[in-house]
């Protein structure tokens, strides 16, 4: 079954990437009731790499009366405000922002402009599509919630552990999702999807969500594209680390010539040690990690990329990585002290733990390798290769996956012409941030080892991951 089957469609009229964005930023940008309120371009340093990097502030929807407030302190707030009606200049104080980069100014404003609806439409409550109860009390079909990758019995019995079992015999919040592989509608938990989908009493969350999954665009097929391409990059980055398998360098200055010529700047930039390298799961999408290293000052850095496009992938992975080494300046700047172990909780930190040189070591499986090269058997792989989404969907069918999506285009969106979508693909293997929150549950992972023929560790890497 075919996506466009599935979704409503949105009218769209030619245009350039330049005029469909002012198009979209009329309607959407207004410091006082827009979205969005502010956009800017990053100015650079002179010594800093030729990518554009722009930067947007968007109100959060949790904290917008009457939506649901998930602290005292906006609780408090909230009735102030219902009391005056003063919600403008409430707006003011609850603004969040987003980021992207690109290789041109319009990409780069395109990329932050949705990463803003994007983390804006995560906290939307959509009226009618969600409810708490048992899952005997739904009234359609529920996910097998068994087939999730979550946490060990061993995890869960610790006193501090903030994540709960699922318990059929305890209220959820549910969702509904639509199976891309059968277009039938399934109810799914809502943590999987919401960073907010508020615990009964008795339950705390399954999972936490972040963003996985999660994309903005012009209609369903480019947005689920792009959710599903990210589920399956941030499993193949989870297996690596968490087995300490190494995957296969690509030799650069061989894939270089089939590059942009900008992207090769990148790739030869003065001061920067690149490092790129497949991904290699069972999965057959090119998924892609590079990894910086700046010869001078503290700077380190990663992205990571899948697309259906190989060439993509490279240069999505690049210039994630490079975005974050631009990042890296604002936190060394900003927050120069050593962080520890037991201080990781959030992906700054996580990025900031590697500032250090001294934590490098961890990276050795991957950064000191130079026996895995596996370029040549990329390129046979994936050069040349033309797949639509629907290759994709079909594939992770085989390999015994169901994804769904979930809408969450709330009525503002859906009226500027843009649809945010999450893809949830239960069996894959979730990225965790903090140290204490690693899924240990391997069944995913001895699947790929297995698929993949490469040995599975007895124990895991629990060294804090660079993933930003």
């Amino acid at each position: 079954m075919s996506i466009s089957s599935m979704t409503r469609s949105t009218e769209s009229v030619p245009q350039s990437d330049e005029q469909k964005l002012t198009a979209v930023l009329q309607k959407a940008l207004d410091k006082n009731t827009g979205i969005i309120k502010k956009m800017n371009i990053v100015p650079l340093q002179a010594d800093e790499p030729p990518i554009y990097i722009s930067m947007a502030e968007f109100v959060e929807s949790t904290k917008l009366p009457p939506r649901r407030i998930n602290t005292e302190k906006w609780q408090s707030v909230s009735k102030d405000i219902v009391a005056t009606g003063n919600v403008f200049d409430h707006m003011k104080e609850v603004a969040v922002h987003s980021s992207g980069a690109a290789l041109d100014e319009i990409s780069s404003l395109w990329a932050t402009t949705g990463e803003a609806f994007e983390r804006y439409a995560m906290t939307l409550e959509i009226e009618g599509n969600e409810k708490t109860c048992l899952e005997a009390e739904l009234d359609e079909p529920v996910i097998d919630v068994e087939k999730l990758i979550l946490f060990t019995p061993e995890q869960y019995e610790k006193d501090n552990f903030m994540f709960r079992p699922y318990r059929a015999d305890r209220p959820l919040r549910w969702g509904k999702g639509i199976s891309l592989t059968n277009g039938n509608t399934y109810y799914l938990p809502a943590d999987l999807y919401s960073p907010y989908a508020p615990a009964t009493e008795l339950t705390g969350p399954l999972v936490a969500c972040y963003s996985t999954g999660y994309a903005a665009g012009p209609d369903y097929k480019w947005a689920i594209k792009s959710g599903l391409c990210e589920v399956v990059e941030r499993d193949a980055f989870m297996f690596y680390w968490l087995t300490k398998n190494t995957p296969p360098r690509l030799d650069m200055q061989l894939l270089k010539p089939k590059l942009s010529a900008k992207l090769q700047k990148l790739i030869d930039f003065q001061g920067v040690e690149v490092s790129v390298h497949w991904l290699k799961t069972d999965v057959d999408l090119p998924s892609i990690v590079c990894f910086l290293n700046a010869k001078r000052g503290r700077g380190f850095a990663m992205g990571a990329s899948t697309n259906l496009s190989w060439e993509v992938a490279v240069e999505k992975a690049i210039l994630e990585a490079y975005h974050t080494l631009n990042w890296t300046v604002d936190l060394d700047r900003w927050m120069y002290e050593e962080i520890e172990l037991e201080g990781i909780s959030d992906f700054s930190e996580h990025v900031r733990f590697y500032l250090n040189e001294k934590n490098h070591h961890l990276l050795d499986f991957i950064l000191k390798d130079n026996e895995h090269d596996g370029t040549s058997e990329f390129l046979a792989q994936f050069e040349g290769r033309n797949i639509e989404i629907d290759d994709a969907i079909d594939q992770l069918t085989t390999l015994g996956f169901e994804p769904l999506v979930v809408d969450r285009t709330g009525e503002d969106l859906e009226s500027i012409g843009i649809v945010v979508s999450c893809v949830v693909i239960p069996g894959m293997h979730p990225l965790h941030v903090g140290l204490g929150s690693e899924h240990l549950d391997t069944r995913r992972l001895e699947q790929v080892a297995s698929n993949i023929n490469v040995p599975m560790p007895q124990t895991l890497n629990l060294d804090p991951h660079p993933f930003p």
